[in-house]
């Protein structure tokens, strides 16, 4: 199938099922991230492919690396702490290797949270959470989570497809901004005109709620709207710094999640009307 295919973008991954539980310790995400990667390498080579960019994630970094007060940059050493996370730095480190063992453009962009997908992501889903009045008033907690545009992560991957120094490279790639997930209930509530609250739920109840949430996943097996790992995520850092693609590529993201949060509203109502 690569045979006379001079570039390859690959995205492919693994996308558990949202009532599955543990979805970054599913099995597949090994077979699919790790040993699919593995025959597409190959393919690639026997094809006389030329340029091969991997779209990887912040999570191959682990949790840890982002969670600090300053952000995590590609000097910072990978630490995968989930199967998912191991299975695509697995995958990078194929990808890598062809471009070092064959002489392939290979270049990996590691992505952290995605929006602009129509109806998809994390923001997405925390959009229809809001509207459905199913996200309680959110404490005033000022985390910092790292995001891009789907439109500039494709602008990135054609940046790097093209140009010489991406060859052999690891780049992060967000939009240079950061959003802590109080701004984010704000912002969504706003654009759905339904006004700030004046009362916010306790860290601590929330809590209780979490620890609940993953004894009645541990129970049934079946995932739960809140578990401490949510919670974690929902109220700790995720924070990647891009400066190297920036610098090295030239690369300028176009778009910033507050003006998008509007459009994406929108287009959450256009699809309930």
């Amino acid at each position: 199938a690569l045979v006379d295919i001079d570039l390859v973008f690959h995205l492919a991954s693994y996308s558990p099922a949202p009532q599955e539980a543990a979805i970054y310790e599913a099995a597949a995400h090994w077979t699919v991230s790790a040993e699919g990667t593995r025959n597409l390498v190959e393919g690639a080579v026997s094809g006389g492919v030329r340029r091969l960019v991997y779209l990887s994630s912040v999570k191959v970094m682990g949790d840890a690396a982002g969670a600090g007060n300053e952000p995590a940059d590609e000097e910072t050493p990978p630490a995968p702490d989930s199967l998912y996370g191991r299975a695509k730095l697995e995958a990078e480190q194929r990808v890598l290797a062809a471009g070092r063992e064959q002489g392939l453009h290979a270049c990996v962009l590691r992505l952290p949270m995605v929006y602009g997908l129509e109806g998809q992501g994390n923001i997405a889903r925390l959009i229809e959470a809001v509207a459905r009045h199913r996200f309680p008033p959110w404490p005033r907690i000022d985390n910092r989570r790292s995001a891009i545009h789907v439109q500039d992560a494709v602008r990135a991957a054609l940046l790097a497809a093209g140009h010489p120094k991406a060859a052999g490279q690891v780049f992060l790639v967000t939009d240079g901004e950061t959003y802590s997930t109080r701004w984010l209930y704000e912002q969504i509530r706003l654009a759905l005109g339904q006004g700030i609250p004046s009362w916010s739920l306790p860290l601590w109840l929330l809590r209780v709620a979490a620890g609940l949430g993953g004894l009645g996943e541990r129970m049934t097996g079946r995932a739960m709207p809140l578990t401490r790992a949510g919670l974690d995520k929902l109220t700790g850092n995720a924070w990647f710094a891009s400066d190297k693609i920036r610098r090295e590529l030239g690369f300028a993201p176009r778009y910033r999640l507050g003006e998008e949060i509007p459009l994406m509203v929108r287009e959450y109502q256009g699809r309930r009307a």
